[in-house]
């Protein structure tokens, strides 16, 4: 039996009845099924009737109270309150779900056989055999700022759904700040569009994101003043061989607001072959059909020259020039290929190309074979 206001809720053999405490007046709530009744008063002045293996919301009338029900995973021998969790003594465990809907698991603690579950001031008592167990409550916002700093980031985001309603503000905060602590940590691992996931999650403004870590700004001498000047600064990165800054400059482009376009993509091409690193100029080649963007000349030059001796493949992007993508080849197309052909020792290949050229071969055409013949 539990009081509520006035009201007096009673288990009596499998059914539950409210008594009014002024007028004796009786009514029926529901049946407790195959259980034992179980009555739960909760600080709020509501109860939780048990049903077998789910436990009811009513009011203080016994009226059902909407979307009123924690559904544990056995029928539960007591139930104990510390808010915001409810604690189920189950056969083999202690099961702690949140009071809040849709009343997740929260926890579950293995003690077998516990024969008595009971609320003390700051913490629940939970007997076995001749042991006593203290559960104690670790505030969900300490456990979300224990995970944040773990960089389990998942894990707290998680935990922020358990704050409760009225908190609504600080969960909104605290989902703010783990999503830009979050695309912070996937930006610095070159996780970059999943980090804008993140930060456009937390509907902070990413010039304001960019101020707060300076890890993410651009170094003082790659700070792009004007998008036009990007391809530039990218390029130049290319030649230079700082392949790793110019990776990084192009994973930023999303966020300075700039948009990926053909010339941006052929100094990162032409940079990664010129340096031998092949699949990733492949990789970025294949990137272009996502970002709507066809390859021009320059760009398949590139990939030709990369290629040094793997004839097959450079012969396939000669080829893919006309018939795929609609781009006569020009004479740096062909004095790449014929260049391949001579590192290959393919020089009657080389030969044939030059002769099938429409417009008859360029000076350099004939200087890459001449190249070829010498270093023979």
């Amino acid at each position: 039996m539990a009081w509520c206001g006035e009201n007096i809720c009673l288990g009596i053999g499998k059914e539950y009845i409210i008594l009014n405490s002024t007028t004796g007046a009786t009514s029926k709530v529901f049946s407790s099924g195959r259980s034992i009744p179980l009555v739960v008063p909760l600080p709020s002045g509501e109860l939780i009737l048990g049903k077998d293996d789910v436990g009811v919301f009513v009011d203080q009338n016994g009226k059902l109270l909407q979307d009123g029900r924690i559904c544990w995973s056995e029928a539960p021998s007591s139930i104990v309150i510390h808010k915001p969790y409810g604690l189920a003594r189950l056969p083999r465990h202690v099961e702690i779900r949140s009071l809040y809907a849709p009343y997740p698991l929260v926890q579950t603690i293995v003690l077998r056989d516990v024969h008595l579950l009971q609320q003390s001031n700051n913490c629940a008592i939970a007997a076995v055999g001749s042991s006593i167990y203290g559960l104690l409550h670790v505030p969900v916002g300490a456990q979300i700022v224990q995970l944040t700093a773990s960089g389990n980031f998942v894990g707290a985001l998680a935990l922020c759904k358990l704050l409760p309603p009225e908190d609504s503000s600080l969960r909104a905060a605290k989902e703010a700040s783990i999503h830009i602590r979050y695309g912070h940590y996937l930006f610095d691992n070159g996780s970059y569009e999943e980090s804008m996931d993140q930060f456009l999650a937390s509907q902070v403004d990413i010039t304001y994101v960019l101020s707060l870590y300076p890890s993410i700004t651009l170094p003082k001498d790659l700070t792009i003043v004007e998008p036009e000047k990007f391809q530039e600064q990218t390029g130049a990165l290319s030649r230079e061989g700082s392949l790793q800054d110019a990776k990084h400059l192009h994973g930023r482009m999303a966020i300075i607001g700039i948009s990926p376009n053909i010339c941006i993509f052929n100094s990162l091409i032409n940079g990664y072959c010129r340096f031998g690193l092949l699949e990733e100029g492949v990789k970025l080649f294949k990137d272009l059909a996502g970002c709507s963007l066809e390859p021009d000349g320059l760009c398949l030059s590139s990939l030709i020259y990369g290629y040094c001796t793997k004839v097959e493949e450079g012969n396939h992007y000669l080829n893919s020039m006309r018939s795929v993508h609609g781009i006569e080849p020009g004479p740096d197309h062909y004095t790449c290929m014929v260049d391949l052909f001579g590192r290959a020792d393919l020089l009657q290949e080389a030969l044939n190309l030059i002769n099938s050229i429409p417009d008859g071969p360029h000076s350099e055409t004939w200087g890459a074979l001449l190249s070829a013949t010498v270093s023979i």
